[in-house]
């Protein structure tokens, strides 16, 4: 009887193993594509950020569920062990379960950390984009208030020498903006 339970758990874990397998491997595919999005520099960043945000939720959830199988596979071994008719065979497939699971646990802890550190770099490079956009608009509206500046003073007939130092400055102003988009039409 003790011997029908062993074998009908350790069937019912190795079924398990089947059809997680197969799971796995469909869960890596979407893994990878998603992968494969996050790297497509004709995306944006913010579809990017969520394409390798999918992949590493799918990542630590396939992780989690194969580190709930090795516990499973290890807590009935050790049931087994705990029956007291155990051999040395036993003790050691024991031994490599745990091996297994530590294993498991360190190469998840790796993967999680490499997964932070792409999401932090997209994310870093989404807010440097941000931050630049922000600067291009702020240079815009000094350029325009300098304008308007010294179109007023221009109506208003101000010293010739604080209308050239106004003129300077927009002209200073016009010729960076004008570099900036050059450059930015030639990339």
């Amino acid at each position: 009887l003790l011997l029908a339970a062993k074998s009908k758990k350790r069937k019912a874990i190795k079924d398990e193993e089947r059809a997680f397998t197969i799971q796995k491997a469909k869960t890596r595919q979407e893994i990878q594509k998603a992968r494969l999005e996050a790297i497509d520099e004709n995306k944006t960043l913010d579809e990017r950020i969520e394409a390798l945000q999918r992949a590493a939720d799918l990542e630590i959830a396939t992780t989690q569920d194969a580190l709930d199988m090795q516990e499973r596979k290890l807590a009935a071994k050790q049931a087994e062990v705990d029956l007291g008719e155990s051999l040395a065979e036993d003790f050691d497939e024991l031994a490599q379960l745990e091996v297994a699971l530590i294993d498991m646990k360190t190469q998840s802890f790796q993967t999680q950390k490499r997964l932070a550190t792409e999401l932090e770099t997209l994310t870093n490079e989404q807010i440097a984009l941000d931050k630049k956009a922000a600067n291009e608009k702020t240079k815009g509206l000094w350029l325009w208030a300098v304008y308007l500046l010294y179109k007023r003073c221009l109506a208003k007939k101000v010293k010739q020498e604080k209308l050239l130092l106004l003129h300077k400055l927009l002209l200073i102003l016009t010729k960076q903006h004008l570099k900036h988009y050059l450059r930015l039409a030639y990339l």
